[in-house]
C-alpha cells in the first residue's frame, strides 16, 4: 500500500494540498510535535484522503498561514468528517493556532463501541494497532520498524532527542513515521466502521469528548475512559432492604424486565450491577416504580455522569429516567459509583493509591462493615447508619478490588475487616 508523500512548505502548495482533501469523503489527520499539549509545540500535521497522496504540513515554517491558506477551513468544517485517534492533545495544540476540530470521529471512541468494550481504561494506538485484523502483513512489519527507529530518535532514553521533530530537514525516518501513522487510521475505520450502526451518534459524542477536555480547566490525560460505551446504557445499579440469593436476584431482574448478561453481586451485599442485553430493559428497570425484592434501581452514579455530560447525544430512552427521578439518578448508598456488570471480558486492574486505613469521610478509627454485617438484623434494613456504613465499605470495596479475581477479592475483604476503617 505505498502512497506517495508529499511534503508541504509553502503557502501555494497548502492551499493546493487542502482543495485535494477537501474533495475526499473523509480524511485521516494526526500531529506530530514536542510535547504535544496545551503548552506543546505543533511541528507537523499529516492528513490522508482514502486514496492520494500523504500530505506533510511543515506547521514549523508555515506557522499560521498554513491554517490561514486552507488548513482551519478543512479542519474545522463538518466535511470532510475527520478521522483522529483521541484528539484531546491535538485539540490543544490546534487550538493554540485558533483552530477548533469540526467533523471528526474519535477512533478510539469508535473502538470501543465496536468492539464491545467495557472497563474503565481505553486502550492507545499501538494496542488498537495490534487488534486490526485486517492490516496486510507487509505494511504491519513496516510499521512495526518504522516504529522502533522513530522511538530512537525521539524518546531520550532510547538515545533520542525531545526536539526532534522541531529539526530541519526532518529526517527520512520521521517523515516516513508521519505518513504511516496516519495510514492506519483509515484501516481503523474501515474496519471498525461496520460494527456501529450510528456513526452520527458516535461524531456527536466525539465532538462532546472534545469539548469537555478543551473546556476543562486542568488537561485531561490518561487512559480512564471519559466518554460512554453501549454497556453503560444497559446496567444499572440495583439497592435491596434484605439480600436475596444470587440466583433469586437474577430471576427477580431478567422476569421484571428482560435477560441479563451480566450479574455483579455477592450474596450478603444489598447492592448488585446488573447489565441487561438491551438498553430498552435498563430502561424499563430505571424508570419503573421499585418494588420487593428492590428498594432502588438506577443508573450508577459513573455512568449517570456520562449520561448527564452526554445526554443530548444519547438515546431518549436513556434520557428519561433521570429527568423524571428529579435526582439526578443518583443513589445516596451507591458504591462507588464505578461498578460495572461482567459481560464476559476481562476488566483492566486500576492503578494502586495510597491507602493509609482511613476515610476522607470523617469516619476514621471505624473498622470496615462487612457485607455480613449489613444482614445481621432485619429490623435495621432501614436504618440510616446501616446505608451510609453499606456505602462506605462496597465503595472501598470497588475501588480496591477493581479487576481482582473473585479469591484475590475474598482475601483482600477477610484481610481489610481486621483493619481501621
Amino acid at each position: 500500500m505505498e502512497r506517495e508523500v508529499v511534503w508541504v512548505d509553502g503557502v501555494a502548495e497548502c492551499e493546493e494540498a487542502c482543495a485535494a482533501l477537501a474533495s475526499y469523503e473523509r480524511v485521516a489527520v494526526d500531529l506530530e510535535g514536542t510535547d504535544l499539549a496545551r503548552e506543546g509545540g505543533l511541528c507537523l500535521l499529516q492528513a490522508a484522503g482514502v486514496e492520494g497522496p500523504v500530505y506533510l504540513f511543515d506547521i514549523q515554517v508555515l506557522g499560521r498561514g498554513g491554517f490561514e491558506a486552507g488548513l482551519a477551513q478543512l479542519l474545522a468544517g463538518e466535511r470532510p468528517l475527520k478521522l483522529i485517534f483521541d484528539p484531546r492533545s491535538d485539540g490543544d495544540a490546534l487550538r493554540r493556532f485558533g483552530v477548533r476540530l469540526g467533523g471528526l470521529l474519535d477512533l478510539q471512541v469508535l473502538y470501543c463501541w465496536a468492539t464491545g468494550m467495557t472497563g474503565q481504561y481505553v486502550p492507545g494506538m499501538a494496542k488498537a494497532t495490534g487488534e486490526l485484523r485486517n492490516l496486510p502483513a507487509e505494511f504491519r512489519e513496516r510499521l512495526a520498524r518504522l516504529k522502533e527507529e522513530g522511538r530512537e530518535l525521539f524518546v531520550p532514553e532510547l538515545g533520542g532527542r525531545e526536539d526532534v521533530w522541531e529539526r530541519r530537514p526532518l529526517q527520512e525516518a520521521l517523515r516516513q513515521y508521519a505518513a504511516c501513522d496516519v495510514l492506519v487510521l483509515l484501516h481503523f475505520y474501515d474496519e471498525w466502521a461496520r460494527g456501529v450502526e450510528d456513526l452520527g451518534l458516535l461524531s456527536r459524542v466525539s465532538r462532546k469528548r472534545l469539548e469537555r477536555h478543551l473546556l476543562g480547566t486542568q488537561p485531561t490525560k490518561g487512559a480512564a475512559r471519559d466518554f460512554p460505551v453501549p454497556a453503560d446504557l444497559r446496567t444499572v445499579y440495583v439497592s435491596v432492604p434484605r439480600p436475596p440469593s444470587r440466583a433469586e436476584m437474577r430471576d427477580a431482574l431478567e422476569s421484571r424486565y428482560g435477560p441479563l448478561v451480566g450479574l455483579q453481586y455477592d450474596e450478603g451485599n444489598r447492592y448488585a450491577f446488573a447489565e441487561f442485553a438491551g438498553a430498552d430493559a435498563a430502561e424499563r428497570a430505571v424508570s419503573g416504580a421499585a418494588s420487593p425484592p428492590f428498594k432502588r434501581i438506577s443508573w450508577p452514579t459513573r455512568v449517570q455522569g456520562f449520561l448527564e455530560a452526554y445526554l443530548g447525544l444519547m438515546a431518549p430512552a436513556a434520557a428519561a429516567p433521570a429527568a423524571a427521578r428529579g435526582d439526578g439518578g443518583r443513589d445516596r448508598a451507591e458504591p462507588g459509583g464505578g461498578g460495572r456488570a461482567a459481560a464476559g471480558a476481562p476488566q483492566p486492574r486500576a492503578p494502586e493509591r495510597p491507602d493509609d486505613g482511613r476515610r476522607a469521610s470523617g469516619r476514621a478509627g471505624r473498622r470496615a462493615p462487612s457485607p455480613r454485617d449489613s444482614s445481621s438484623d432485619p429490623s435495621d434494613d432501614d436504618d440510616e447508619d446501616d446505608d451510609d456504613d453499606d456505602a462506605l465499605w462496597a465503595s472501598h470495596l470497588e475501588e480496591m478490588t477493581w479487576g481482582m479475581t473473585p479469591a484475590a477479592r475474598r482475601a483482600y475483604i477477610e484481610w481489610r475487616e481486621g483493619k481501621d476503617w
